[in-house]
Order: C-alpha cells, then sequence, then structure tokens
C-alpha cells in the first residue's frame, strides 16, 4: 500500500487499487503498437469516477505506482486518454512525465439510411475503392497527412516517433482499409485525378446493428473546401450490407471543418478526450 492506493499484476496487465479495492488505474500493453513500432508501447486506463474519489494525496501516488510498473516492463511509451470530463488526472499524468500530444473528438450516432440525404459531388466521380486504387490513395494519404506540416498528430510527433515510421503508419490505415472486407472507402476523383477519400471499418456490433468507425480523411491541397467528408459518405452508405447502423466519426479538436461537418450532418457529440504520452527509459 502506498499513499492509500496498491499495485496489484495480473495476467498482461498492472492495477492500481483504491482503498475499497476498486481499480483506479489498469496499464496494459498495446499489442498491435508494440508489434508495429517494434518497441513496448503501453496503454494506461483511468476510471474517472475511481480516482476521483481518492484523496489528492494518493493521486500522484497511484500514477506513480503505474508508470513504475510501465518501466520495469520496459515500456518504451505510454500513452492515456483522457476524458475532458476527468480534467483532473492531467495534474497528476503531468507530473509523472506525461505530455499533451493530440485530442479526440468523438461522434456516435445511429444512422437509417432509407431517411437520410443524399449528398452529391458538385463535379468529378466518386467510387467505391478497390486494391487497384492503393497507390493513389497513399499518394494523397502522404500529401494530405505525413507530408502536411499543417497536420499534426501524436504519430507525427518527431519526440516519440521517426519519419519513417510515421509514413509506415498512414500507410498502414490506407492499406487496412482497401484490403479489409468489413472496411469500405471511397474515392473522389477530378479530371481522372484523385482528389479525397474517406472511409469506414467495421468494429463489430453496438445494440444488435453493425457498428463502423470512420478511418482516414484526406483531400489533395486543390480539393479542400468541398466538405468532400460529407457527400463521401453517401456511397459508403449504400454499400453497407444493412439499411440501420451506428457510425463512429473520430477527429482532432483543431479540425474544426470535420467537427462542424458532424453537426451539420446532425451527428451526436459522444466525447472529447486528451491524448498523453510518456517516454520511458531508454
Amino acid at each position: 500500500m502506498s499513499g492509500g492506493v496498491a499495485g496489484r499484476a495480473g495476467p498482461g496487465s498492472f492495477e492500481v487499487l483504491g482503498g475499497d479495492g476498486g481499480v483506479v488505474l489498469r496499464l496494459r500493453l498495446n499489442e498491435w503498437e508494440t508489434r508495429f513500432f517494434e518497441r513496448r508501447i503501453g496503454v494506461l486506463e483511468v476510471s474517472p469516477a475511481a480516482f476521483a474519489a481518492l484523496p489528492p494525496e494518493s493521486r500522484a501516488n497511484a500514477v506513480l505506482l503505474a508508470v513504475a510498473a510501465a518501466d520495469a516492463d520496459g515500456h518504451r511509451l505510454v500513452q492515456a486518454h483522457v476524458d475532458v470530463a476527468a480534467i483532473e488526472v492531467t495534474a497528476s499524468l503531468e507530473d509523472a512525465g506525461f505530455r499533451l500530444v493530440d485530442t479526440r473528438v468523438e461522434f456516435l450516432t445511429r444512422l437509417d439510411r432509407r431517411t437520410l440525404p443524399r449528398h452529391e459531388a458538385p463535379f468529378g466521380t466518386v467510387t467505391i475503392a478497390g486494391i487497384e486504387d492503393l497507390p493513389d490513395l497513399l499518394t494523397l494519404a502522404h500529401e494530405g497527412l505525413t507530408r502536411n506540416p499543417g497536420f499534426l498528430s501524436r504519430y507525427k510527433n518527431p519526440d516519440y516517433f521517426t519519419p519513417e515510421e510515421t509514413a509506415r503508419w498512414f500507410a498502414a490505415w490506407v492499406e487496412h482499409g482497401v484490403g479489409d472486407p468489413g472496411s469500405l472507402t471511397a474515392l473522389w476523383r477530378v479530371d481522372g485525378t484523385p482528389a479525397a477519400f474517406f472511409g469506414y471499418a467495421r468494429r463489430g456490433e453496438r445494440r444488435g446493428l453493425p457498428m463502423y468507425q470512420s478511418t482516414l480523411t484526406v483531400a489533395a491541397e486543390a480539393a479542400r473546401g468541398h466538405k468532400a467528408q460529407i457527400f463521401l459518405q453517401t456511397p459508403l452508405f449504400a454499400a453497407m450490407p444493412t439499411d440501420e447502423f451506428w457510425v463512429g466519426q473520430v477527429t482532432q479538436l483543431t479540425n474544426t471543418p470535420v467537427y462542424r461537418n458532424n453537426f451539420v450532418l446532425g451527428r451526436r457529440l459522444h466525447r472529447v478526450s486528451l491524448t498523453f504520452f510518456r517516454r520511458g527509459p531508454s
């Protein structure tokens, strides 16, 4: 027991318990990112209510127990997503070496395509992308994300990832979008040139209906300002196997055009959160 909290190691995780025995923090390995970046990357999950119930002097001890476990287990990087409703967590994270690196604005909405308005491209053509379109999709992704100095992301932060790792990360997103049978990507071409793309990936079910999560939204510089994210969704919904489904949209707090589009479309704001990273010992 340390300052009213205690640590408990379990299979593949480490938990910090409060005085009542409830889980306050849970550290687990992010297995996919660990394999992709070839170094141990952990996720620190916070129970906001349990954390808020701790005495102030115990909060810092709780985070310190978790990061000590991460360091002992060889984690090179630990990430934490904190709901803005639990903003009191951030001070303890920062005291333990975490730094704010990104933001997330999440929308979650149940839709019925039979009642949705159709949105058409103002010009050009829109198709569902296939594997033959992969080179064009990758070109757009690297232009609009990897090499675009105006686009910021935790995966572009040079304090944590090399330029080569950043390029591989966004390429993997695109490749998964066209290679996964549960994913759909709509591609807009203007005069035969790729102008923008947007995708959804199947993420199981929610309340008995298919759940789709947005993947990437990318537009070439010359094609921006036409609200491609809105009209690219019409063919995606038409290609889904059921009339009713859930869609989740994730963007950054700084990406005002995207979440403004979501409000225009009547999407429901679900969560706003902050993403923190902490580097482990080299």
